[in-house]
């Protein structure tokens, strides 16, 4: 470039903990549906009662049974590559944080990606015992 084209460009070397293409594990909060098969029924939403097919009584017929809240939030691990590297700049073109995006096209903190599956296993565990202390 020259000295007209880089009127008004600041050049910043950012260190960070993970390299470009490099394979890493991140946990991210994931919306899970907890509606399972009836068990009366068998999913099949129909039963039989002294010869008679009748509707499901526990389903009402639709072979599915849904919790007041049919899902529930959950951590989980995905493998996946660093594909880019987003800067958070503060006012005072101070690097505050970053942002790093996946290779299946989520972004996320770098607080949430590991190196080491083990790492993210652990952490995911930790995160999952909150979840569930929050939902009882």
């Amino acid at each position: 470039m020259d000295n007209k084209a880089m009127k008004g460009v600041i050049k910043m070397t950012i260190k960070t903990k993970f390299d470009l293409n490099e394979d890493v594990y991140v946990i991210k909060r994931v919306k899970v549906d907890t509606s399972y098969k009836c068990n009366i029924c068998e999913g099949k939403g129909l039963i039989y009662f002294k010869g008679e097919k009748l509707e499901c009584p526990k389903c009402e017929g639709v072979g599915i049974i849904n919790s007041p809240n049919n899902y529930m939030y959950e951590w989980q691990v995905r493998s996946t590559k660093i594909y880019r590297v987003n800067p958070e700049v503060t006012k005072d073109c101070q690097i505050d944080r970053y942002s790093v995006l996946c290779s299946y096209g989520y972004t996320t903190d770098e607080d949430y990606i590991y190196k080491i599956e083990e790492d993210a296993i652990i952490e995911c565990q930790k995160m999952n015992k909150i979840e569930k202390q929050n939902r009882e």
